[in-house]
């Protein structure tokens, strides 16, 4: 019998005995994977179990769920709450985060001033400069490779994704970036007369897809919306009037973030507790959806991208998670960034970890020119009881050990969202992310500086040499 079986709780009045240890598990696996995968007792503190999920959890299961027509009595609460409570730790153990050096990029900022920083969304333009969007100002602009603002675009509040289909560009408008089920999202068109409005009515959209998945010539947009407690995947589709029908083409609350794995194929990010990655594929019936992957309800799921991270023609998954936002920020050991490599049957296989406390999105993509893949990552949740937090970063493969580079400037921020590319056509690959300055925990008066300085976006232009 372990330790956290036979401890004492305070706070629970009494000892349980192996009994109910047993009673209160069972309770609990039968209880806690009704909705989302299983979660373990040590993948948070006990203080966060006690004063936040606990509540929650109790709030949910007063009513039927899934696997039982009505809701968990009192004592079968009880019993629940005290296993959960007597298995979790104190703490959870803070990975190492080794540092071998500054990778070799050069910080450049462009003189527009936005203050507080609000960005939602940066693109780089290769050989041509970059995009990027802002919530509060709600506007999209154009900067050249000098980083001066060339076009200002009026938008609604915070583009969170641009899709382009024949030519043209389209993007989802947040149009709240405080979490609501009010649906003061937007579907806009952006040409060279400007931004249009297509369709309003949208839940938080947070990405977009335009493609066509009819015999008409015209695009359908397959949308991922985020609420508070709503959201689906939806695809909207013209119709004869102009007008655009939603048709929800999965139902299931929390998705994240889309990506077309093939002509017939999507792959979905789901978060929100039911954590998973769906594959719809689209037959003769519409889209259908089948689960391939899931995860812990504390993850914090937030972002994918397909790579070919082996060579071998398949396209396997980048995967980051780190959003912790549902309470006061814990420092997870299990945050960071996935490669899940491709089967041949459609399925995937974890092949390497690296955790990124706080990770909110990354990047896989040649950054010293070998042939070789490297990882950039930004983090919304580093650690900021550190004095230098880790919100920014590169990893690089060196003698078959991953190394942990610093990007330069990182704490000039905080860092959002993440584009790579080749911003000005000198053959490299260069970052640029985008800052949204929310109060750290604990603020050291990085806040007040971040709103101060205004500044929206850092360039990391790539230096080539120096990595050693």
């Amino acid at each position: 019998m372990g330790l956290f079986t036979v401890l004492l709780l305070g706070s629970l009045g009494r000892c349980a005995g192996s009994g109910e240890d047993a009673d209160g598990q069972r309770l609990f696996r039968a209880a806690c994977a009704s909705c989302h995968q299983l979660p373990e007792p040590t993948d948070l503190p006990r203080a966060t179990w006690d004063t936040i999920i606990l509540p929650r959890m109790r709030a949910f299961m007063a009513d039927a769920t899934p696997l039982r027509t009505t809701g968990y009595t009192d004592a079968e609460w009880v019993s629940i709450r005290r296993y959960l409570l007597q298995h979790a730790p104190d703490t959870l153990t803070a990975p190492q985060l080794a540092v071998a050096g500054t990778a070799p990029f050069r910080a450049r900022f462009t003189e527009t001033f936005m203050s507080p920083p609000s960005t939602s969304y940066v693109e780089i333009l290769p050989g041509r400069g970059l995009l990027a969007a802002d919530i509060n100002k709600e506007r999209l602009w154009v900067y050249d490779t000098a980083l001066v603002a060339r076009q200002e675009l009026a938008t609604g509040p915070g583009i969170t994704d641009i899709s382009t289909y024949a030519g043209v560009s389209y993007a989802t408008v947040l149009g709240s970036f405080t979490p609501t089920d009010d649906l003061v999202g937007t579907l806009v068109r952006i040409d060279a007369e400007g931004v249009s409005l297509l369709h309003q009515g949208l839940r938080r959209p947070t990405t977009l897809l335009a493609m066509n998945t009819d015999a008409d010539p015209e695009p359908e947009f397959v949308v991922t919306e985020y609420g508070r407690w709503g959201g689906a995947l939806k695809l909207y589709d013209r119709q004869v009037d102009g007008s655009y029908r939603a048709e929800v083409l999965g139902a299931q609350t929390g998705a994240v973030s889309v990506l077309q794995e093939s002509d017939s194929t999507l792959l979905v990010l789901y978060a929100q507790g039911n954590e998973s990655l769906v594959r719809y594929t689209l037959g003769a019936g519409g889209f259908r959806g089948r689960q391939v992957l899931r995860f812990p309800p504390s993850y914090g799921s937030v972002a994918i991208h397909l790579v070919d991270w082996n060579g071998d023609g398949r396209r396997d998954l980048l995967y980051v998670n780190g959003d912790n936002a549902d309470y006061h920020p814990v420092v997870k050991p299990y945050h960071g960034l996935r490669i899940f490599l491709a089967g041949a049957a459609g399925g995937y296989t974890e092949e390497l970890f690296l955790p990124v406390p706080g990770a909110y999105d990354a990047v896989a993509t040649d950054l010293d020119g070998d042939g070789n893949l490297e990882l950039a990552a930004i983090s919304f949740f580093p650690d900021y009881r550190q004095p230098e937090p880790l919100a920014a970063v590169v990893f690089r493969k060196s003698e078959g050990k991953w190394q942990r580079y610093r990007l330069p400037a990182s704490d000039k921020g905080r860092w959002v969202c993440l584009s790579a590319g080749d911003l000005d056509g000198d053959g490299d690959t260069d970052l640029v992310a985008g800052s949204l300055s929310m109060q750290p925990v604990p603020d050291r008066g990085q806040l007040a500086g971040w709103v101060a300085n205004g500044l929206p976006f850092i360039l990391w232009e790539n230096r080539g040499m120096g990595w050693e």
